[in-house]
C-alpha cells in the first residue's frame, strides 16, 4: 500500500525537478501561484482568496490515504477550502458549483493545475492540507493511453497565463477548468464537458467533470455550497449581531456599516484568541 509518507518522499523538489522546463529558457516553479493580474477580476480573486477561519475539521489522515490508494493519471481532483468561502460564493454564484478548483493527475504524486497567474506543476501532497473537501472524478477516456496524451497536452501548457476574462474560445490563457476541458478536447473532442452560463458567457466550472456522460465519481468530497456556510457560522453570527445593534441605533446604513464591523471584529477576535 502506497503511504502518505512515500507519497511526500517522491515529490520532494530535486535540483532536477524542482521547476518545469517551459522550452523557452524559462521555468515555472512548483506549486507557486498567486493572482497577478493588476485588475478588476485580479483585485477581487485575491480578496476572495483571503483565509479566514473555519469550523470543518482538516482532512483527515484516513481520507488522504483512500484519495492517495484511488487516484490514477489522468483524474480530475476537486477541491473546496473552507477557509477561503468567500471563493466559493464567487464560484457558486457565477456558475453553481460546490468545488472551487481542480488539478489534472499527472501520477507520481503530482498534479498539473492552473494557480495564480499560470499553468504549472504542483505536489499533490500540498492541496491534500487542511479545511478542505475532495472529489476524485475518473472521465470516461477510450483508453489508457488517451490519459496519457491527455496529460501530455496539459504539460505542454504548463507556463501559460491565468484567463482573468474566463473566455472558453482562446486557449492562449487558461483558467483551471478550462486548461483540463482543452486538454481533454485536443486528445478526444468527444468528451463532452457541460458548460454553466454567466453574464452571457459559457464557464466550464470544477462541479462540470462530475457531470460528464460516463465519468466516474472515484472519491466523493460531499462538498455543497449551503452545508458549507455552517463552517463560517462565528463570522456571520458577528456579522448578524452587528447588523442588529447598528441598525437598532442607527438605521439601515449603520447596520450595514455595523455588520462589516461585527464580520471583522470577530475575524480579529478568532485570529488572536484561536
Amino acid at each position: 500500500m502506497r503511504c502518505l509518507t512515500e507519497a511526500k518522499e517522491t515529490v520532494s523538489p530535486t535540483a532536477s525537478s524542482d521547476s518545469v522546463d517551459l522550452g523557452r529558457g524559462e521555468f515555472a516553479p512548483l506549486g507557486v501561484g498567486q493572482f497577478a493580474s493588476p485588475g478588476l477580476v485580479g483585485r477581487l480573486l485575491n480578496w476572495s482568496s483571503r483565509e479566514l477561519p473555519s469550523s470543518q475539521t482538516p482532512i483527515s489522515e484516513e481520507e488522504k490515504q483512500q484519495i492517495l490508494d484511488k487516484l490514477q493519471p489522468g483524474d480530475i481532483v476537486l477541491t473546496y477550502a473552507s477557509h477561503r468561502p468567500n471563493l466559493g460564493h464567487l464560484e457558486y454564484l457565477a456558475t453553481g458549483s460546490h468545488y472551487t478548483h481542480c488539478a489534472l493527475y499527472e501520477g507520481y504524486g503530482r498534479i498539473i493545475e492552473t494557480l495564480g497567474d499560470q499553468v504549472l506543476r504542483s505536489p499533490l501532497v500540498e492541496r491534500l492540507e487542511g479545511t478542505i473537501k475532495v472529489a476524485v472524478v475518473r472521465p470516461p477516456y477510450k483508453s489508457f493511453r488517451d490519459r496519457g496524451r491527455v496529460i501530455q497536452a496539459a504539460k505542454d501548457m504548463v507556463g501559460r497565463p491565468y484567463d482573468y476574462k474566463f473566455d472558453n474560445s482562446d486557449d492562449s490563457e487558461l483558467y483551471c477548468s478550462e486548461l483540463i476541458e482543452v486538454a481533454m478536447k485536443k486528445v478526444d473532442p468527444d468528451l463532452e464537458v457541460p458548460d454553466a452560463h454567466f453574464l452571457g458567457r459559457e464557464i466550464t466550472a470544477p462541479d462540470a467533470f462530475q457531470d460528464m456522460k460516463g465519468a466516474k465519481l472515484i472519491h466523493d468530497g460531499r462538498s455543497n455550497y449551503w452545508a458549507n456556510q455552517r463552517h463560517q457560522w462565528p463570522l456571520f453570527l458577528g456579522a448578524a449581531v452587528g447588523a442588529g445593534v447598528g441598525a437598532a441605533v442607527g438605521g439601515p446604513l449603520a447596520g450595514i456599516l455595523a455588520a462589516a464591523v461585527g464580520f471583522e471584529g470577530t475575524l480579529a477576535a478568532k485570529r488572536l484568541f484561536g
